[in-house]
C-alpha cells in the first residue's frame, strides 16, 4: 500500500521532499501532482518558488522512478515554465517515462514551432525511443520534407504516405537505406515499388557499392532479364566490389553468346579469384581449357572451370580429366568426377583407362563415375584388380 502524505505548510512540503526515506519523498511528490494548486498556493505564501526547488531536487536526484515522478509533478504546475521545461527533459532525458510526459507537452506546439523543434530529433541517431516518440509528435504536419516524411514512415506507430523513387527523393531513400534504421527502410522500399530493390538500378552509378550489393542480391531471378543492360554496364566498370554479385545475375540475363563473351572475356583474366571463378560460372560455351587450366593457380577457379566443361558437356575437354581425377584438393577430384557422369558416354572409353591408372585416386574416381550411371559391369574387374596390387604391395614389403 503506497503511503500517504499530507501537506500542511511549505517547509513541511520541503521537508517531506527531502526526506532520507525513499518512500516518503515518492508519496510527497505523489501528494503535489494530484493537487498542485494546494501546493503551489502554500509555497507563495511563505515566498518559495515550488517550481525551481522541484526542478533543483530533480537535478540531484538519481532513482529513475522518482525522477520521472518529479517530472510529472512540475508539469502539473501552472506554470509559464513548463514548456521550455518539457522541451529540455524531452531532449535530454533518456527514460522513457520522461520521454512521454514531455512529449504530451510538446504536442501542443503550433505546427510550425513543432516540426522545427522535431526534425533534429527525428534525424538523430542517438535515442531510438526518442526519435520514434518524434515521429508520431510529427505525424500530420504539412509540407514536411521528403528526408522528414521517410523517416517518419520508418518509426511512426502510423501508416503515412512515403515518396516513390524519383530524382527528388532518390538522396533521402539512400540515406535512410544506410542509415540507423537501414533493415526497415529495405523492408518498406521493397513493399513500396512493384521492381523491389531493383528499382534503384537505374540509378548503380550514383549507389554505393553497400546499397548496389543489396540490390543485387535482393533482386529475384525472374525479374532480371529485363536489366540485362545495366548488368553489362556493371562488368564494363571498374567496381570490382560489385563484379562477383552481378555475374551471378547473368545467367538469368538472356543475352547472346557472342555478347556474353565479349564482356566475360576480360573477367576470366581478373586479378581477383573470386570474380575470375564468378565468370567462369557466368559463361556457358566451350573455352580454351588446356590454356585456362594450365596457367589458373586458385582452385576456386579450377572447380569453377571443372563445372563449366560439365555443363558444356565439351568431349574436347576429356583429356584434361584423368590428371584433374589425381588432383589433391578433394573438391576438384568430385568436381572431375561430376564432369565425368555429364560427358557420358562419350567418356565411357577414358573412364575404362583411368581403371587401370596407377593413381588410386584416378581409379576411385573413374569407378563412382561408372557406378552413378549403371555400368557396374566394369566395375568388379577394376576392384579384383585393385585387390590384386594392394595384395602384390604388401608382399613386396619389408
Amino acid at each position: 500500500m503506497q503511503k500517504q502524505i499530507g501537506i500542511g505548510s511549505a517547509y513541511d512540503l520541503l521537508t517531506a521532499l527531502k526526506h532520507q526515506e525513499l518512500s516518503v519523498r515518492a508519496a510527497t511528490i505523489r501528494a503535489v501532482a494530484a493537487d498542485p494548486r494546494k501546493a503551489t498556493a502554500l509555497c507563495l505564501d511563505e515566498g518559495m518558488d515550488l517550481f525551481a526547488e522541484l526542478a533543483t531536487l530533480l537535478a540531484a536526484t538519481p532513482e529513475a522512478g522518482l525522477r520521472a515522478g518529479y517530472v510529472l509533478a512540475i508539469l502539473q504546475l501552472e506554470d509559464e515554465r513548463r514548456m521550455a521545461f518539457a522541451k529540455e527533459m524531452f531532449l535530454a532525458a533518456d527514460d522513457a517515462k520522461i520521454i512521454l510526459l514531455s512529449s504530451e507537452w510538446i504536442a501542443s506546439l503550433p505546427e510550425q514551432e513543432r516540426q522545427a523543434f522535431l526534425e533534429p530529433v527525428l534525424l538523430a541517431r542517438d535515442s531510438p525511443t526518442k526519435s520514434r516518440a518524434a515521429a508520431n509528435l510529427l505525424v500530420g504536419c504539412r509540407n514536411l520534407p521528403p528526408r522528414v516524411s521517410l523517416r517518419i514512415a520508418l518509426l511512426s506507430d502510423h501508416q503515412i504516405a512515403t515518396p516513390l523513387l524519383d530524382e527528388e527523393s532518390l538522396a533521402p531513400w539512400l540515406q535512410e537505406l544506410q542509415g540507423p534504421y537501414a533493415l526497415t527502410a529495405r523492408r518498406l522500399f521493397i513493399k513500396k515499388h512493384p521492381d523491389g530493390a531493383a528499382a534503384l538500378l537505374p540509378f548503380w552509378q550514383r549507389l554505393d557499392d553497400d546499397i548496389c550489393l543489396w540490390v543485387l542480391r535482393t533482386t529475384p531471378a525472374e525479374a532480371r532479364e529485363k536489366h540485362a543492360a545495366i548488368i553489362t554496364e556493371i562488368l564494363s566498370s571498374t567496381r570490382d566490389k560489385l563484379l562477383p554479385a552481378a555475374l551471378d545475375w547473368w545467367p538469368s540475363s538472356a543475352v547472346t553468346d557472342e555478347l556474353e563473351e565479349s564482356c566475360l572475356e576480360p573477367l576470366y583474366r581478373h586479378p581477383d579469384p573470386q570474380v575470375r571463378a564468378a565468370a567462369v560460372n557466368a559463361g556457358t560455351g566451350p573455352l580454351n581449357w588446356s590454356l585456362f587450366l594450365d596457367s589458373e593457380e586458385d582452385d576456386r577457379v579450377r572447380q569453377a572451370l571443372i563445372q563449366r566443361i560439365a555443363a558444356s558437356k565439351d568431349p574436347s575437354a576429356l583429356v584434361l580429366l584423368p590428371a584433374l581425377a589425381a588432383d589433391s584438393n578433394w573438391r576438384i577430384r568430385a568436381r572431375t568426377t561430376a564432369a565425368l557422369v555429364a560427358l557420358f558416354p562419350q567418356s565411357r572409353q577414358l573412364l575404362q583407362s583411368m581403371l587401370s591408372h596407377d593413381s588410386e585416386q584416378v581409379r576411385s574416381c573413374a569407378i563412382q563415375a561408372l557406378a552413378t550411371v549403371n555400368q557396374d559391369e566394369f566395375i568388379a574387374p577394376a576392384l579384383a584388380r585393385s585387390d590384386q596390387r594392394s595384395t602384390q604391395v604388401k608382399a613386396s614389403g619389408p
